[in-house]
């Protein structure tokens, strides 16, 4: 099924037979075309990539562009399982590249398109109970700009009494690990204790300050 849709440059052989690797993808996944070129032989889509979290909150993926070439099917090629779907002479679009960007040129993909502001780096000052509540759900969010956020711890805080708390930092990206995704490895922003003091339960911690991956 694999030359259905993939250039043969894009299929790894093994003993001589055609697969395709298992990828994991996400259920709903967003797909928004930034750039699209038609030589006439092959066509390049540059696509921005992004997915809604339960509260509608859009999260983006890091972008891709797919070069498609269109070719006719012939009736040799296509399995039984796909008889119903595709016929003989019908044009199809099968890739041929995949180019895959980093960090750098994703910022300048999206700022370019409209989407700076997910990109934009935010600061908050941590002076209350209730600011590290808030912190917490910024920062379980799982939203690009609220994991890398600086906080600022501005005085010791009493947590004796808070119910509610959830722990900063939880690592579930939408339930598909997958490297494209900027949240992978959690809350990667700075927390400035400058030696304050952080009490619950009867401990007691002294901050100064953790760098990402904390």
């Amino acid at each position: 099924m694999a030359p259905l849709f993939f250039g043969e440059e894009l299929i790894k052989y093994y003993d001589n037979n055609f697969y395709a690797p298992d990828f994991n993808t996400y259920k709903d996944i967003i797909l928004e075309p930034f750039e699209i070129y038609n030589s006439g032989k092959e066509i390049s889509v540059l696509y921005g990539r992004f997915i809604n979290d339960k509260e509608d909150r859009r999260h983006w993926l890091y972008p891709v562009r797919y070069t498609v070439e269109p070719y006719i099917l012939n009736e040799d090629e296509i399995p039984l399982i796909f008889s119903d779907v595709f016929k003989a002479g019908e044009q199809r679009y099968r890739i041929i590249n995949v180019e895959n960007y980093d960090f750098k040129m994703a910022e300048e993909i999206y700022s370019s398109n409209g989407y700076g502001e997910l990109f934009e780096q935010k600061e908050y000052e941590i002076s209350s109970a209730e600011d590290i509540l808030e912190m917490s759900k910024r920062v379980n969010s799982q939203i690009y700009n609220e994991l890398n956020a600086t906080y600022i711890l501005k005085n010791d805080i009493d947590m004796s009494n808070v119910e509610g708390f959830l722990p900063i930092g939880k690592n579930n990206p939408y339930k598909y690990p997958d490297q494209r995704d900027p949240t992978h490895i959690g809350f990667s922003g700075i927390f400035e204790g400058n030696t304050f003091v952080y009490e619950k339960e009867g401990y007691r911690w002294v901050f100064t300050e953790f760098p990402a991956w904390w």
